[in-house]
């Protein structure tokens, strides 16, 4: 058996195709596959007509999956067939999608690589190719799986939404997630209410906005108003990590005042605000000093804890009763920031007791905050939105990203 016979059944492109020439070019470990076209009748790709071949395309160059060690190039003048209305079609090659120059194998092994290292230059000094071809890839993937998608009539019954930074200068995107599906639906740029009323759209029906039942999200307006409009009848959710980052401003907040006149607060800002269970000992040292001292910022501690009993009222009017209590016990203490964050608390009373009602929270989205912070620090920042959209979607979105190809 020849090195030819054992390229071609290893390439396996079909009986109407044949491999008649292999050159290693060692000095640059590469291989030239010559592939040409051996049966005298083509097919109108559009129509799936045989038609007798008309001539021939000038020679194309696809890149393959390497061999041994060597990059691997599919060479083939591919046939054109001419219809009875005259227009001259260039026949579908069974390794590679029209328009593309690197095959079907080619492309799913560079998928599988961008899964496992999330690092598209990598993949790229990794299968010796060039960024732009490893990029565009990812690009047609996501594309791909976007359109394969298919989501069915009350499959989505609750919905997150959040902010990204995307670059400097207060840019940022809006990521909507699934939280039952564990998946991202779509990203889109800016944080507006006619972005995030075009990231709904597009992502769901109107009768599957209609069967949201809730919406976990933090207290931006343009959110706010954007679901209230194309999703009167879901619940606005204001979740749990939200709210809890509210509170540890406030306390941040009274502590900065109050650190120009005590300087027992000094380098307490952790102590202050880490978990409990999770200080160093010089940190819960400093916390119990703190603690003792009764300041405004130990009241401010205090009260922050005390509105866990809000979020894990078990029911509506329980929960409106201790935030009635809570409250009143913030202006009473008159600290000013804590006094502000409750009337801010008041205006959106209803989303924050409606994690009550339905119990969801933004921590998934949150782990994909995570995870889109880290394709930035590996893709070193995105300029361009559409990169960005793409490289969270394929890594996040639960996408079909393969080709489906058949020899």
């Amino acid at each position: 058996m020849t090195n030819i016979d054992i390229i071609e059944q290893i390439l396996n492109f079909g009986p109407n195709w044949r491999v008649t020439a292999v050159e290693a070019d060692h000095a640059h470990q590469k291989v030239h596959i010559q592939v040409d076209y051996v049966n005298p009748m083509g097919t109108d790709p559009e129509t799936g007509t045989p038609l007798p071949l008309y001539d021939h395309r000038k020679k194309r160059v696809w890149q393959h999956l390497p061999i041994m060690q060597y990059s691997t190039y599919i060479h083939c003048r591919v046939p054109r067939v001419r219809t009875t209305a005259g227009k001259v079609r260039t026949i579908s090659v069974p390794w590679a999608d029209e328009g593309e120059r690197h095959t079907y194998l080619f492309e799913s092994f560079i998928i599988d690589l961008l899964q496992a290292c999330r690092n598209q230059s990598k993949v790229a000094e990794l299968m010796r190719t060039s960024f732009d071809k490893v990029n565009r890839i990812m690009n047609l993937a996501t594309e791909r799986g976007l359109a394969r998608r298919d989501i069915q009539d009350g499959e989505v019954k609750q919905l997150s939404l959040d902010e990204k930074s995307f670059m400097r200068g207060h840019r940022y995107v809006s990521v909507l997630v699934d939280p039952m599906g564990k998946r991202v639906l779509d990203v889109a740029e800016g944080r507006t209410i006619e972005a995030t009323k075009a990231l709904l759209s597009s992502s769901l029906t109107q009768n599957q906005l209609a069967e949201v039942e809730a919406v976990s999200m933090d207290m931006w307006e343009a959110y706010m108003s954007a679901v209230r409009e194309l999703m009167p009848g879901a619940d606005i959710v204001h979740d749990k990590f939200h709210i809890v980052k509210y509170l540890n401003t406030a306390l941040d907040d009274t502590r900065k005042q109050e650190v120009r006149s005590q300087s027992l607060l000094k380098d307490s800002k952790f102590a202050m605000l880490k978990h409990h269970d999770n200080l160093t000992e010089l940190q819960r040292a400093k916390f119990d000093e703190v603690m003792e001292a009764g300041l405004n910022t130990s009241q401010a501690w205090c009260l922050c804890e005390d509105f866990r009993a809000v979020l894990e009222a078990d029911s509506l009017p329980e929960g409106v009763a201790f935030y009635d209590i809570w409250e009143e016990r913030v202006r009473e203490s008159m600290i000013k920031p804590m006094v502000k964050l409750a009337k801010t608390f008041r205006n959106h009373l209803e989303g924050i007791l409606n994690v009550i009602k339905h119990r969801i929270t933004n921590a998934l989205i949150e782990r994909f905050n995570g995870k889109i912070q880290e394709l930035k620090a590996i893709g070193r920042g995105y300029r361009v939105f559409e990169n960005f959209r793409y490289a969270i979607l394929f890594y996040n979105g639960k996408l079909d990203l393969h080709p489906h190809y058949s020899q």
